[in-house]
This record gives C-alpha cells, sequence and structure tokens, in this order.
C-alpha cells in the first residue's frame, strides 16, 4: 500500500490545523470555560456523526461498482456499520458519554472491532504484485 503525495498533504494540513486551534484554545483562555467545553464536545459528536455517515454513504456508492455480488455485500455492511457508528455518536451526546450506559460502550465497541475486522478482511485480499 502507497501513501500518495496528496495524502501527505492533507493529514499534513489537518495535524497543523488542530494544533493550531489547540494553540489558540490554550491561549484565549477558553479552555477553562466548562462552557465552550461542553459545547465543543457537543458538536464534535455531531460533526463525527456526519463523518461516520458520509464513510457510509461512499462505501454504498462505492458497493454498486464492485464486480462481484460478494464485494457488494461487503462494501454494504461496511457502510451499515459505519452509519451505526455515526449513530451511536448522536445518542453520545444525548447519554452525556461514551461509557454510559454500559450498553452505548458496547455498540461503540462492538462497531470498533468490526470495522477492524473489515479492515482485515480487505488488506487480506488485497492483490499482491505477484498476482499481477
Amino acid at each position: 500500500m502507497r501513501v500518495t503525495i496528496g495524502a501527505i498533504i492533507r493529514l499534513t494540513l489537518l495535524f497543523l490545523s488542530m494544533l493550531a486551534f489547540a494553540v489558540w484554545l490554550k491561549q484565549s483562555g477558553a479552555i477553562e470555560n466548562a462552557q465552550l467545553l461542553e459545547t465543543l464536545y457537543r458538536q464534535g459528536n455531531y460533526i463525527e456523526a456526519v463523518l461516520w455517515t458520509l464513510f457510509a454513504i461512499a462505501f454504498l456508492v462505492y458497493s454498486y461498482k464492485r464486480p462481484s455480488v460478494i464485494a457488494q455485500r461487503k462494501n454494504q455492511f461496511t457502510a451499515l456499520v459505519f452509519f451505526l457508528f455515526g449513530l451511536s455518536d448522536v445518542v453520545e451526546v444525548q447519554t452525556g458519554g461514551w461509557w454510559k450506559p454500559w450498553w452505548l460502550f458496547l455498540w461503540k465497541a462492538s462497531c470498533v472491532i468490526t470495522l477492524i475486522a473489515c479492515f482485515g478482511d480487505y488488506w487480506r485480499n488485497l492483490p499482491s504484485k505477484h498476482d499481477s
């Protein structure tokens, strides 16, 4: 698996923007403001939910471009897991934490473990250089 220059640039820009945001929080004294932190927590979870839902949509759209039914089903299953993971972030905002109630923690952990398994399946089925 190769990392492209574009990916490196995007990740670097993301890291620098996160660093700048952290420095701004520290310099402005906003980090001591509990209400601001609560707002950041809530908004951050909603942003995460949207992000995971966008991943779900991308996997769903890509599934219809896959040549085999098995590959289509795998992508649709991955889309479902990403959607459920995003939905768990919305529930997290309502409950106040990812660890409470206990079933929310299990929900999130199940999604993470399943996504790791999906990635493992993808990695195992990558065509090797010797196949071509």
